[in-house]
């Protein structure tokens, strides 16, 4: 049985929390039942530009957090674009990121 009281665990389930969130977006925004996996891919999900632009909106409301207009071309994986996340909300100063995930 994992111990997730360690730091690592603690991490890994916070990921885990955080690509939930990114994937209902991503649901949201593409509109559709699918489930989306860790490997799925933004743009071959069928998203756009426009989906793009929205997501970056989503994430910045759900998450108190600004990501870079090209965060999604950079990572468009789910588990990618949920590490940036992650990463940023461990990073920002604003203290209702860090109560979200």
């Amino acid at each position: 049985m994992e111990n997730y009281t360690s730091e690592e665990g603690s991490r890994d389930l916070k990921l885990g929390q955080v690509e939930q969130a990114v994937a209902t977006l991503w649901k949201e925004i593409l509109q559709t039942d699918r489930l989306v996996k860790p490997m799925d891919d933004f743009f071959s999900l069928g998203g756009s530009s426009i989906d793009m632009v929205m997501l970056l909106v989503r994430i910045q409301e759900e998450f108190s957090i600004e990501l870079a207009d090209g965060a999604v071309f950079q990572a468009p994986l789910l588990h990618e674009m949920a590490g940036l996340v992650a990463a940023a909300c461990e990073t920002s100063t604003n203290d209702t990121a860090l109560h979200v995930i």
